[in-house]
C-alpha cells in the first residue's frame, strides 16, 4: 500500500523485487495445490454417488427377481455384490483379488447367490478390519468337477480348528459385535439352492475359505 504508486520502481529494487515476486510464486503454487485438491475431492464426490447409485440399483435388481430362476454368469453376480460392500472394504483397506474361469451362464435364483456372495465377503472383510497382517480377500470363480464354484479367502486370523463347522449355526459368532445371522442364512440359502456352502479345514492363522458349490445338474443345463 505504500508503494502503490511507485510499484515499478519498488519491484525492479534486487532484493526487494525478488522477496515480492518469490511470494507471489509460493501463493500461486499454493492456489495451484488447492485447485488441484478441490478437483480430486469433487472427482471423489462424483465417484461416490455413482457408487451409491449402483448400490440401489443392485438391490432393485434382485429384489425384483427374487424367486426367479434365470440365466447368470457368475461373475456378474460377484461384481454386484462387491459393490454392494464396496464402502466397508475402502474403510479398510482390504484388497480384493480375482480369479476367475469360464463358467458359462448358470440357471440359478440371482438374488438369493448374491445375498451369500455378499454375506461371505462381508464376513471375510469383518474378519481383516481389525487385522494387523495383510488384508486381502479372494474370490474364485470356476468349475470343479463340472460343478460351478465361488471361493471366498481371506488373510485373517482363520478359524479355530474345535470351531469347525459350527459356524453355520444360528446365532454363532466369534465377532464381539456380530450376530450370528450372516453365515447361517448363507447355508439355508446354499441349500434352497440345491448346493452346498462349506468351511475348508481351519488353519490357524492362515485366514478363512469357504466354499460355495452349486449342483453339477446346473452346470450341464447351462
Amino acid at each position: 500500500q505504500q508503494h502503490r504508486d511507485e510499484l515499478g520502481t519498488f519491484l525492479a529494487d534486487g532484493d526487494r523485487g525478488g522477496q515480492i515476486l518469490k511470494l507471489l510464486q509460493k501463493v500461486g503454487e499454493q492456489l495451484e495445490a488447492q485447485r488441484g485438491e478441490i478437483a480430486a475431492e469433487l472427482e471423489g464426490l462424483r465417484r461416490h454417488v455413482e457408487h451409491v447409485k449402483a448400490v440401489v440399483r443392485s438391490q432393485q435388481e434382485a429384489a425384483k427377481s427374487g424367486g426367479v430362476i434365470e440365466n447368470v454368469a457368475l461373475p456378474t453376480v460377484v461384481d454386484d455384490a462387491l459393490r454392494l460392500v464396496q464402502d466397508s472394504l475402502d474403510k479398510h483397506r482390504i484388497e480384493v483379488v480375482r480369479e476367475e474361469v469360464a463358467t458359462g451362464e448358470v440357471p440359478v435364483d440371482r438374488h438369493r447367490l448374491l445375498q451369500i456372495v455378499v454375506n461371505l465377503v462381508g464376513n471375510a472383510a469383518q474378519a481383516l478390519r481389525d487385522h494387523d497382517g495383510p488384508r486381502r480377500i479372494t474370490v474364485v470363480v470356476g468349475d470343479v468337477d463340472g460343478a460351478p464354484q465361488i471361493t471366498v479367502r481371506d488373510t485373517g486370523p482363520g478359524v479355530l480348528k474345535e470351531i469347525g463347522d459350527r459356524v453355520f449355526r444360528y446365532g454363532f459368532t466369534t465377532k464381539k459385535d456380530g450376530h450370528g445371522f450372516g453365515l447361517h442364512a448363507s447355508a439355508l440359502l446354499a441349500r434352497e439352492l440345491g448346493g452346498q456352502l462349506r468351511l475348508e479345514p481351519p488353519v490357524q492363522g492362515e485366514g478363512a475359505t469357504f466354499v460355495l458349490r452349486l449342483p453339477a445338474r446346473m452346470a450341464e443345463a447351462s
